[in-house]
């Protein structure tokens, strides 16, 4: 109903681009590959439409220092729109007929993964109150996920949020868990290890910063490895004021 409202005829191609994305963003060749579609150039038009929509954004992959890449990922923005295709649209008899009145959510099949990439989501979508809790407003080059993929020369790594200042990157790690475990702090070492950066670009000061909701081992706090720990309450209040 929602593609329909909106799309019209074409609202099942919409759809299921958006149930693709709904279990983590994609590549334009990636989607093309899961949906079957040889032509990218009506997948392109279809993207661009669920973007002015509201309902996905694309995000350009970035090299330090070096601009943005040929390649995009597309994520998947609104969080409804990946609740409803989950959950509600599958069940929509038995729901109408009362069958999941009493379940709670965490009882529905994968909720912990659905509800991190939800999480991820409301702190992409907000990366602007990042920048502030950080103290950089104004002064970020360009920001988002970041993706490094493996070769014969070097590893590969993944942050959710790589943040760029003249002098500069903020590493951000979102958790959402009933306790972040102290482990939290070697995975992002492990990972900071393994990015890459042009010469010229060496110089530039690594900041890990964690986000995060639920509660934090306390031997975190104690190690003082993260330039910034916050509470994802935190960001609320940021984007709230």
């Amino acid at each position: 109903a929602i593609f329909n409202d909106v799309f019209a005829r074409r609202a099942d191609i919409y759809r299921k681009i958006a149930l693709a994305l709904s279990g983590g963003s994609k590549t334009l060749s990636e989607l093309s590959g899961v949906l079957g579609k040889t032509r990218a150039g009506y997948l392109s038009h279809y993207l661009r439409d669920l973007e002015i929509a509201g309902f996905l954004r694309e995000e350009p992959h970035f090299t330090v220092g070096g601009g943005e890449g040929k390649v995009s990922h597309f994520r998947l923005a609104d969080n409804y729109l990946r609740f409803y295709l989950k959950y509600i649209e599958p069940r929509k008899k038995q729901i109408a007929g009362g069958r999941f009145r009493w379940v709670g959510l965490e009882k529905l099949a994968a909720w912990d993964t659905v509800l991190g990439f939800q999480f991820e989501n409301l702190v992409l979508n907000n990366a602007d109150a990042v920048e502030r809790l950080l103290g950089i407003e104004g002064k970020v080059l360009r920001a988002g996920p970041f993706y490094q993929p493996a070769t014969q020369r070097r590893k590969g790594c993944q942050f959710d949020l790589l943040i760029e200042t003249e002098h500069s990157l903020f590493a951000c790690e979102m958790k959402l868990r009933r306790e972040t475990p102290k482990r939290v702090i070697g995975e992002m070492q492990d990972k900071l290890s393994r990015l890459f950066l042009p010469r010229k670009y060496k110089h530039l000061n690594r900041f890990p910063v964690l986000i995060y909701a639920g509660e934090l081992d306390p031997g975190i706090a104690a190690a003082g490895y993260f330039h910034s720990v916050f509470d994802f309450a935190e960001l609320l209040s940021e984007t709230t004021d």
